[in-house]
């Protein structure tokens, strides 16, 4: 299977399926760290690629992991780790705190 038909296949019926049963059979989790979100499946051998794969074959990783898996750089690593933490800061910036003991029109009866 070329890289052309590797792609369509992921994006098949069948794939999706795969997907689904796997995340059924071992949760929706990092293997390796448990991180809930931005999850990949990862193929450990691409010998049953097709539809045919056990779940042996595969592996549920994060974004993170997944690129670690197919070798990112040390650098390249830390970037993303640094990017990811300016995302949580900003994200939790943006989360307001509802003060009660501050008169608003949302609260008056």
């Amino acid at each position: 299977m070329n890289k052309k038909q590797y792609r369509k296949y992921l994006k098949s019926k069948v794939w999706r399926d795969i997907r689904k049963k796997l995340f059924k059979l071992r949760g929706k989790r990092c293997e390796i760290c448990g991180k809930k979100t931005k999850l990949h499946v990862h193929h450990l051998t691409y010998e049953r690629v097709g539809g045919d794969e056990l779940p042996e074959d595969l592996k549920i990783l994060c974004e993170f992991h997944h690129n670690v898996e197919h070798g990112m750089s040390l650098k390249k690593q830390k970037r993303y780790i640094a990017r990811e933490k300016r995302r949580k800061r900003r994200n939790k910036k943006r989360k307001k705190e509802i003060n009660y003991d501050k008169p608003c029109w949302h609260y008056i009866d």
